[in-house]
């Protein structure tokens, strides 16, 4: 299974965690958010120096922060009247209404596809979104094509959200798991069918959803998890970091990023993989 932390270069402490989790070993994929860039310029050589034991990717970033294309105004669809992405909601309603600009939007994705290999001097290992943006309509058609062109022959997948949802009825996941897991597989049909018309490689199964802010006992959740009988290309995916003003002013979670890092970081991480005869891996093609 991969274990993969999102969100690299969000803040400072949110990096730190996820740096400290490499060197212990605890990860196999880390995903890049490009657009705070103070950040993630003074920490990319660091993380860099573990591409060997994890994937690195970008986390495609169009609900936080600003966009890394200049001129960009609120006719666009994307952005308010401040220049900053809409949330998430405003912008999967304009999506579905129909207001924004693709050409636009296709140049800010191109663009964060470009600084992340200006700035690592190589491939993103994968593609994925912040707030599983990469699957919502639009996105999902312009993403596989631009990153076909840009790559080309290059090794890389793009996350899916699939969601093994007989499984989870079986072995009984709580119910608010199983719908937020849902919600976010809603839309991996069309994903898959678009990658699979570029032929662009994707994992198996996205696992990891829960309640952030009020699901303090991330052990269980790991826990109940691991009971869908894990495969090496289903991802866990998790959002581990210590937390500073930089995240509290970016981003609304917060204290559920503490409680996972310090549970991977603990010896119960490992001792439920060996309970469950699961293994770490990066993505294999």
């Amino acid at each position: 299974m991969i274990i993969c932390a999102d969100d690299f270069g969000i803040s400072q402490s949110v990096s730190d965690g996820i740096l400290e989790l490499l060197y212990k070993k605890k990860l196999t994929a880390v995903s890049c958010i490009l657009n705070y860039d103070g950040n993630i310029i003074n920490q990319i050589d660091s993380l860099l120096s573990f591409n060997s034991i994890c994937d690195i990717g970008l986390h495609l970033n169009l609900t936080s922060g600003k966009p890394l294309s200049s001129g960009i105004d609120k006719s666009s669809g994307l952005v308010d009247g401040n220049g900053n992405f809409l949330n998430f909601n405003k912008l999967l309603k304009n999506i579905l209404l129909k207001k924004v600009n693709i050409d636009i939007l296709s140049i800010e994705i191109e663009k964060q596809l470009n600084y992340f290999l200006l700035l690592t001097k190589k491939f993103p290992d994968f593609v994925d979104g912040h707030q599983h943006i990469q699957q919502l309509p639009i996105i999902r058609n312009l993403l596989p094509e631009i990153c076909s062109r840009i790559f080309k022959n290059q090794n890389f997948y793009i996350r899916v959200c699939r969601f093994p949802i007989k499984q989870s009825i079986i072995h009984k996941l709580k119910p608010e798991m199983i719908l937020g897991s849902c919600l976010i597989d809603m839309f991996s049909t069309a994903s898959i069918k678009q990658l699979d018309f570029f032929k662009i490689k994707f994992n198996n199964y996205l696992l990891g959803y829960h309640n952030y802010n009020k699901e303090f006992f991330f052990e269980k959740v790991f826990e109940y998890y691991l009971k869908l009988n894990t495969s090496k290309n289903d991802i866990f995916f998790t959002h581990p970091g210590y937390i500073d003003q930089d995240l509290i002013f970016r981003d609304t979670l917060i204290e559920g990023r503490k409680t996972n890092l310090e549970f991977l970081l603990s010896n119960k991480f490992e001792d439920l993989l060996g309970k469950n005869e699961t293994k770490i891996n990066k993505f294999n093609y």
